[in-house]
């Protein structure tokens, strides 16, 4: 990693990752060596507030007070993950910074290094997702006026290309269409009339048929 390239979130993680080996190691059983645990959990806790507020450009004061750099953050709308155990413990972990090089026979209690090591772990997880929404929202272009055009000419295109596939789809049915012959064609069949409504047409016809039959045969006066 190249001192470009490198950010204090970098420099957060890795105090942490020191404080884990130093925790996990067999020196944890003294509890001397909880000390630097301590002091570089506070120093992982500091560097990442501090980081948030440099990349969004605001300039951080040199404290080690995690209350004041929480503030600060708070003040100038700046998310830093907001972490409700950080926040809670905040007067405690920045205790870390100078009691745990200073004072002389001074020692952490292991329960809290516990807690710790854990909730700031679990913390600068939710950092590293936070800085990565970061760096994506500043890598994604504003929209250039210069493409407006673009855009509605592309839209214009769209719809006449829609309109132009219609008038296929319209003529491809109506030559459908003219290929079908009557006898291709499904005629519903007339409705079937009961035997007794057909009986008295039939007897209608009839009748009618007589009427014209003696019309015809009367004969006609001079």
């Amino acid at each position: 990693m190249n001192e470009t390239s490198e950010t204090l979130l970098d420099k957060a993680i890795q105090n942490y990752n020191v404080a884990l080996v130093l925790y996990t190691s067999q020196l944890a059983q003294d509890e001397v060596y909880l000390n630097y645990v301590g002091y570089h959990l506070q120093q992982s806790v500091e560097l990442s507030i501090k980081h948030f507020l440099e990349v969004n450009g605001y300039e951080f004061e040199y404290s080690h007070d995690i209350n004041i750099l929480i503030k600060s953050a708070k003040d100038n709308d700046i998310n830093w993950g907001n972490d409700e155990y950080i926040i809670d413990h905040s007067e405690m972990i920045s205790s870390w910074e100078s009691k745990t090089r200073y004072i002389k026979n001074y020692g952490l209690e292991t329960e809290k290094i516990d807690k710790a090591i854990h909730e700031i772990g679990h913390y600068l997880e939710e950092a590293k997702e936070i800085d990565k929404d970061l760096h994506t929202e500043h890598e994604q272009p504003e929209p250039s006026k210069d493409d407006e055009p673009q855009d509605r000419e592309e839209a214009v295109n769209k719809e006449s290309s829609k309109s132009h596939a219609e008038e296929l789809r319209d003529q491809q049915l109506l030559n459908i269409a003219d290929q079908i012959s009557e006898e291709d064609m499904i005629i519903p069949e007339e409705p079937k009339r009961s035997p007794i409504i057909q009986e008295e047409i039939d007897k209608e016809e009839k009748n009618r048929k007589i009427k014209i039959q003696e019309k015809e045969e009367k004969p006609q006066l001079p």
